[in-house]
Parts: structure tokens; C-alpha cells; sequence
């Protein structure tokens, strides 16, 4: 079940996960490329409103999603991988350079469980997680950002477990076509671009019980937006916009 503030909305997703999965990998000069993909059809219905700007309450089988990336070992310690995605809300792009303790170029926020499992290197479990927990709509939000990490791992004692932390900072660029810029452009603002720094910190503890992950994230991120909107005064004339926020966060546990 999903709610608005206006009335109540029953979501029914029926779908094919992974209609076609592949995995493959070739040799380039001696070191192994792996390729990995997915593709995922899915039918979705509401008796009140739209979702994600598809007509689902008439019914909706425009739920598609496509997925397909390359990683290779360009030494022992160095590991490069591009990953490409497309969906009914956006496409998605993502190059990453990992070297020991250390990651550079597009690169996933460590955020929680979410990005744990949204577009994984490797596998495509589900179309779909809660979107009670992690909305689709704020998706470009929280995925990611083109920047830098400084990670690690070290244990106090054998007895206590493994201590996991992730540091990172840079740059976050949202979809100017889906979730708040797809809201303000029905009142005719239209967003250039809107993103801004985002920076933050993940610690994990694997504790000596087997299956026990305790953890806490925090994501600060600021928003600037530019675009252009009607004028209040003169509605057939259209003037720049802006706007700005500082530090907004986001904490999970």
C-alpha cells in the first residue's frame, strides 16, 4: 500500500525479473574482462493517481528497466569498471576506479543497505525495493556522486569482529526529468540542472555473530538548481530561477 497526503493509493506490481540475465568475460592482454547484464519487464497498476510518470492507473506495462557492465583488473590492486543503465525514469551512467583503499570517478554512495542492492555490479536481484524505505523518485539523490572514497576495514580484537568504514565526497548531478523537477514542471518551471556537493561517512560492524550487521550512515548533501519559470506578473513570460539549500542530511541506522 502507498499513500499520498490526498488519499490512499493500492500499487500492484506483477512483473518478469531478469527476463534475460548474462554473464560473460573475455582476455585482454592478460587480464580478464567481465561482463554482466539484465533486463527486467514489469506491469504496474494504481486505483488512484500516476507513478512514476507512467499512466498506471489505467495500467501500465512501461516499466522496463536495462542494465550492462564491464570490470577488469587493470593490475593487482587497481580494479576499473563502467556500468550503464536505463529505465522509465532515466538513464544512468557510472565509471569507478578502485585501488587499495581508495575509489575515484562516478562512484555509489555508501548509504545504508541501499546501495548495497540497487544496481549491483554483478547480479539484479529485484526490480523493486520498498518504496516505503527507498523511494525510486529520490533515487538520484542517494546513489551516487562524482568524487572520491577512502575506505577500510580493521579488527580491535578477533573476538569483537571486523570495523568497516567508508569516507567520501563530491559532486552529486540529479535527473532534471523525474522526482521534484518532474513535480515543479507541471507549474511550468523547468530545471537546467540541479545537484550540488554531497559528502558523508558509512561505519559497519560485523560482528562475531554469524548474520550480524550493525551500522549508521550519514549523507549531508547540498541542492543548487537553476532553470526558468513563469512570471508571476506577466504568466506568457518566462525568468530565471535558482535555488539553494545547504547541508541537507540524511542519517540511517
Amino acid at each position: 500500500m502507498c499513500r499520498t497526503p490526498a488519499k490512499a493509493i493500492l500499487c500492484v506490481w506483477l512483473g518478469f525479473v531478469s527476463l534475460t540475465t548474462f554473464a560473460q568475460d573475455f582476455t585482454i592482454f592478460n587480464r580478464a574482462v567481465q561482463v554482466h547484464g539484465f533486463a527486467t519487464q514489469g506491469f504496474i497498476y494504481t486505483n488512484h493517481n500516476e507513478w512514476l510518470t507512467m499512466h498506471t492507473s489505467q495500467g501500465s506495462g512501461a516499466f522496463t528497466d536495462f542494465g550492462v557492465n564491464m570490470s577488469t583488473f587493470v593490475t593487482d590492486k587497481l580494479h576499473v569498471g563502467g556500468h550503464y543503465m536505463t529505465a522509465i525514469w532515466g538513464t544512468w551512467a557510472s565509471g569507478i576506479y578502485h585501488w587499495t583503499g581508495r575509489s575515484g570517478g562516478k562512484v555509489k554512495t555508501r548509504l545504508g543497505l541501499h546501495n548495497d542492492t540497487q544496481d549491483l555490479n554483478f547480479l539484479r536481484p529485484f526490480a523493486l525495493l520498498p518504496q516505503g524505505v527507498y523511494p525510486t523518485d529520490l533515487r538520484d539523490a542517494t546513489i551516487a556522486h562524482t568524487g572520491g572514497d577512502i575506505y577500510g576495514s580493521f579488527s580491535p580484537r578477533s573476538r569483537w569482529g571486523m570495523l568497516s568504514y567508508t569516507v567520501y565526497a563530491g559532486h552529486r548531478s540529479d535527473s532534471i526529468y523525474s522526482g521534484y523537477p518532474y513535480l515543479l514542471s507541471q507549474f511550468g518551471t523547468h530545471f537546467k540542472s540541479y545537484g550540488g556537493l554531497q559528502y558523508g561517512a558509512d561505519l559497519r560492524w560485523d560482528t562475531h555473530w554469524k548474520g550480524l550487521l550493525l551500522g549508521v550512515s550519514r549523507m549531508n548533501e547540498d541542492i543548487h538548481a537553476k532553470g526558468s519559470t513563469p512570471d508571476p506578473f506577466n504568466p506568457g513570460v518566462l525568468i530565471a530561477y535558482s535555488e539553494h539549500s545547504c547541508a541537507d542530511w540524511t542519517n540511517k541506522f
